[in-house]
């Protein structure tokens, strides 16, 4: 089927430029530019070719109408010489025919090209279908949202989690609380699963056992979204939009509803001040499409201000300083400390101790658990 070629080929296609963009450095060291173009301008044709073959089914099905239209009007004219005496009521008769056909050609033909284009994307709904099914949680159609409040700690309760290609689970009967105010560390090796714990806390998963808990309560779909409310996450790479400091820390806000006030605030407990001193338009300069403009410690306490500005009481740092050097990852760590009043509540995720000196309790995970 043409739907399954189209959704096939267009994966290849955006699969090979994204390796051609993301891996050009290697691409042209390693001098293999051609198999990669090869391989791109193979797809490339495979879709010129479902293309052509769209463009003959939805110019057929008109031709096929016409070409039976003509038939049945000579089959009419054939058997009406000998069925019809009269000439005017053969004529009559014709007449009708000529009509409905010149009024329903062009609809029947429209039909029939809407059906195939939606044969053609029917993949599309096939695995969007899965989403459909599931109500968002951010959809004001939702019902019997329920908010929670964050006075006392958040836990994970005997979890169990496996991911479904893995027989043995990554995580098992596992256990963790932690008060509200505490700076927590979670270290271990690859594939320990501090990722997997982290997403848990996250809410992003369901442990396949056990529960995420927040004051006792269970986080479930009804709630998420108010838990959601309550968590700032930095990663990593820090998600930056092409636009100024003060729409980065805002993130979502339109320039014109930004809390100036609020916004000076949490620029100087996430350290940001000097760096803003700096720039030709303070937090009005344009800092480039994903943070070109800035360093990836800057980009790390971006991601701080933004998770202070949204009133975050929950803070998650994933990895936020493994690829920084030691000097800009203590920055990091004095802006952790800057913003830990007892109040807001930490969870680091990291691979050096050095990231989590300032933690009250280190939690070591390893595949023995």
């Amino acid at each position: 089927m043409l739907s399954e070629q189209t959704k096939e080929n267009d994966y290849h296609i955006f699969k090979y430029l994204l390796e051609s963009i993301h891996g050009y450095v290697d691409i042209i060291i390693s001098k293999k530019e051609l198999f990669f173009r090869n391989k791109l301008v193979k797809s490339v044709q495979d879709a010129v070719e479902i293309n052509v073959k769209s463009g003959i089914y939805n110019v057929a099905p008109s031709k096929v109408i016409e070409t039976t239209l003509i038939f049945a009007i000579a089959l009419i004219l054939s058997f009406g010489i000998y069925l019809y005496p009269s000439k005017n009521d053969l004529l009559k008769l014709l007449g009708l025919f000529v009509v409905a056909g010149y009024r329903i050609i062009p609809s029947t033909s429209k039909i029939l090209i809407a059906i195939n284009a939606l044969n053609q994307s029917k993949w599309v709904y096939k695995t969007l279908e899965p989403i459909l099914e599931k109500e968002s949680i951010n959809s004001p159609k939702s019902k019997n949202k329920t908010n929670i409040a964050f006075n006392k700690s958040i836990s994970v309760d005997n979890i169990t989690f496996a991911y479904e290609d893995n027989k043995a689970p990554i995580l098992e009967g596992f256990s963790l609380h932690i008060k509200k105010g505490e700076v927590i560390g979670i270290m271990g090796a690859s594939g320990s699963g501090k990722t997997t714990l982290m997403n848990i806390l996250l809410g992003l998963i369901e442990p396949d056992s056990g529960n995420l808990k927040i004051d006792d309560k269970i986080i479930t779909r009804k709630n998420l979204e108010s838990y959601y409310s309550k968590i700032g996450y930095v990663q990593q790479q820090v998600y930056m939009i092409d636009g100024t400091l003060a729409e980065n820390i805002a993130f979502g806000i339109e320039p014109q509803r930004i809390d100036y006030k609020k916004l000076e605030d949490v620029i100087l407990k996430s350290s940001l001040s000097d760096f803003v001193k700096e720039l030709p338009q303070g937090v009005n300069t344009n800092i480039g499409e994903n943070g070109a403009l800035v360093s990836g410690g800057q980009k790390q306490r971006i991601g701080i201000a933004r998770a202070l500005y949204f009133n975050s009481e929950i803070l998650f740092f994933d990895e936020a300083t493994s690829a920084l050097d030691d000097k800009t990852e203590q920055e990091i760590t004095d802006a952790i400390e800057n913003v830990s009043d007892g109040n807001l509540t930490i969870i680091i995720i990291a691979h050096r101790k050095t990231s989590l000196k300032n933690c009250n309790r280190i939690i070591e995970l390893n595949k023995s658990k």
